[in-house]
């Protein structure tokens, strides 16, 4: 077995190792996930650019995807069948990161592949008389707005020019707060017009997904 990190200088996303062929197969088909595998019949499909549907994206592509998990999985008080290791160890095995801001960060800058269920925790551990409206939820996504013009000022830049400044704390001060008392660029609420000049040619793409 490899060595387990158990130092809090341990960082999931730098200090990364991928797992070996051996390890994979011991983790899905052996050890690990055995037990709910028969029990739920599950399969895991992903979709190609070129529409090929593969069985599993690690074993075709040699890919990992990060999945971020609720940090209280990796406090390392999940035992597995193995003596020598925990659930908590597999989970970071197979690219399982706590769900931070800062982690989602390092992945996405690290150009990693990263999967986050929306709702998570709250929605899976629902309570007995929790409401469902059985509403159709339709994805959507948006990209271009870099394709269309190029950022020439940003929030930080407009701050340092006189009156300017005094105008847009002012409009601050009027706004109304839609986020928590978070910290961090996450919870950056800063309602500003930018300064932009456009690009050509551009285009704005639009998707609504099934």
């Amino acid at each position: 077995y490899r060595q387990i990190p158990r130092s809090r200088r341990h960082d999931p996303v730098s200090d990364y190792l991928p797992p070996s062929r051996s390890e994979f197969k011991l983790a899905f088909d052996i050890e690990v996930v055995r037990v709910l595998k028969f029990a739920t019949g599950s399969a895991m499909f992903s979709t190609l650019d070129d529409g090929k549907i593969v069985r599993e994206y690690l074993r075709e592509k040699n890919i990992v995807v990060h999945g971020l998990a609720h940090p209280v999985l990796f406090t390392g008080n999940i035992e597995g069948s193995s003596p020598e290791f925990s659930m908590y160890d597999w989970m970071k095995v197979m690219g399982a990161v706590p769900v931070t801001g800062s982690n989602l960060f390092k992945l996405l800058s690290a150009k990693s592949h990263v999967l986050l269920y929306p709702g998570g925790a709250r929605e899976a551990l629902h309570y007995k008389n929790g409401r469902r409206f059985g509403a159709t939820i339709v994805p959507f996504g948006a990209v271009g707005e870099d394709d269309l013009a190029e950022l020439v000022l940003d929030y930080n830049d407009l701050m340092k020019i006189p009156i300017l400044n005094d105008y847009i704390r002012d409009s601050q001060r009027q706004a109304i707060r839609v986020r928590d008392e978070s910290k961090g660029e996450v919870a950056n609420q800063e309602l500003f017009t930018p300064g932009l000049l456009p690009k050509l040619p551009g285009r704005a793409y639009f998707l609504f997904g099934k």
